[in-house]
Order: C-alpha cells, then structure tokens, then sequence
C-alpha cells in the first residue's frame, strides 16, 4: 500500500496535475514581459562572444509577403539582425504555455517564416542577378 501512495506523488505525476500547473505556470496579463525576459537572457548568453556580430533587439520587425492577388503584413516580437539591420533569428514569444494555444502559434510562426523569405530583399537580389 505505501508503494502504491509513494508511486502517485512522484515529482513528474505532481507537475503534471492541470491545477498545479495553472499555479507553477500562470499565464502573464502582457507578452512583452515574457519578450523582455527572453531578450535579457539571451543578451546575457551572447554578451561575451566577440565574433558575433549581430544584435538582439526588441523592435517589431513587419515583413510583407506579396502575391499576385494578395498581401500580408507579419509582425515578429523581435530579431537577432546583423550590422547592416538584416533580420537572423526571428523572436516570436507568447503569454501562455505553448500547448495551450499550439495550432494557432504554429500558424502565426508560419506566416511570419513565409512572409520573412517572401520580403527578403538579398535574395530578391541574387535571383534577379541569375
């Protein structure tokens, strides 16, 4: 019987428990905390390394993707860009847990790697050169 006790209150089982998790994990009222929090910790990862050469920013970066009957607009939470302002990494953060809100994340993320190739300019360039 003690085994059995022992066995349900494993850590794994308790961070599992929906209403444990809505405590441990609460969703924040504003996204760009989570953006700023990101954006710190990943300055902090790169702060040291002189061979990059590139810049977290919190600026929304907007990328339109154009069709020939259509247009869009995607706006990014930030970006790694290079000294000459060309987005590397784009940042995108939310308020929730990932699996909350997956399918709908998963198509915003989507759109914006679409409209990001989309608007690129240098590769515009390099293909119209060919």
């Amino acid at each position: 019987m003690e085994s059995q006790v022992l066995s349900s209150l494993r850590p794994q089982s308790l961070l599992e428990s929906p209403s444990l998790d809505k405590i441990l994990h609460p969703p924040t009222k504003d996204e760009q905390i989570v953006n700023t929090a990101l954006l710190l910790f990943l300055n902090a990862l790169t702060i040291h390394f002189r061979e990059i050469t590139s810049t977290w920013t919190l600026h929304r970066k907007a990328f339109i993707a154009k069709f020939k009957q259509a247009e869009y607009e995607a706006r990014t939470d930030g970006y790694l860009h290079d000294y000459s302002g060309n987005p590397k990494i784009l940042l995108e953060v939310k308020p929730v847990k990932r699996k909350e809100k997956q399918t709908f994340i998963q198509m915003q993320e989507g759109a914006q790697m679409v409209a990001w190739i989309a608007s690129d300019d240098h590769a515009a360039q390099k293909a119209n050169k060919t």
